[in-house]
């Protein structure tokens, strides 16, 4: 008969765990690689990547992402280089990008920002925030890939939409710039002989005052919405 003491039997197989992963850059990895038989008499690994300038491995197996593509992480049995498990990784680079970086809105008006995440499935945490809440205010301050953003008053602001992966914080910003709302034509009556003038100081209280007469004796203006 033949005998086996524990501890010396060969290298059948070398698995690695995870088999496949997807990494961002600068994200790091640690791979497990278990030796088959789990008594071998030699259990120790050879680590190696495939393209050490998407993905480095270290002695003990934690891999670091550096750019963006795909590479095969190798766990090769110190006994038995033939035997082998591998990690396929995939790095992609992260970011956020905006659907617009600027707009231009009228007060009371409004429009949709939308957010574009590397990975795609963190889109859902992008937070937002305006420089100006008398100016713009967001929807959705608390996170979401869009927000309606609402012009408020005129000037400009700038609305940031922020995501935070991994311990890190990317931005992306659009530049929004408010504009009065005002109808470029009014309707206004006007008595026989009455002279009306318009002005920043009582264009709001003309526009206030229509249908406040009971005639139809009625002049449309045209003012130049450049001009209030």
């Amino acid at each position: 008969a033949i005998t086996v003491k524990e501890g010396t039997k060969k290298v059948t197989g070398v698995t690695v765990s995870p088999a496949s992963q997807t990494m961002v850059v600068n994200d790091t990895l640690q791979l497990k690689a278990e030796v088959a038989p789990t008594d071998a008499a030699n259990k120790n690994v050879v680590w190696s990547s495939s393209s050490p300038n998407v993905a480095s491995v270290s002695a003990t197996g934690l891999v670091t992402a550096k750019s963006a593509g795909t590479v095969n992480i190798t766990a090769a049995s110190a006994e038995d280089n033939t035997k082998i498990g591998t990690c396929v990784v995939t790095v992609t680079n992260t970011g956020i990008t905006l659907g617009s970086t600027t707009l231009n809105l009228q007060t009371g008006k409004s429009s949709t920002l939308r957010a574009t995440t590397i990975p795609a499935n963190v889109s859902n945490t992008v937070t937002w925030s305006s420089s100006n809440t008398s100016v713009v205010t967001v929807g959705t301050t608390t996170a979401g890939a869009a927000t309606a953003v609402y012009a408020v008053g005129p000037g400009t602001a700038v609305v940031t939409a922020t995501l935070r992966y991994n311990s890190k914080t990317f931005t992306a910003q659009c530049r929004v710039t408010v504009t009065k709302s005002l109808a470029s034509t009014i309707t206004y009556r006007v008595d026989e002989g009455r002279q009306v003038n318009f002005n920043d100081a009582n264009f709001n209280d003309v526009c206030l005052g229509l249908g406040g007469y009971t005639t139809l004796d009625y002049v449309r203006f045209t003012v130049p919405s450049s001009t209030y």
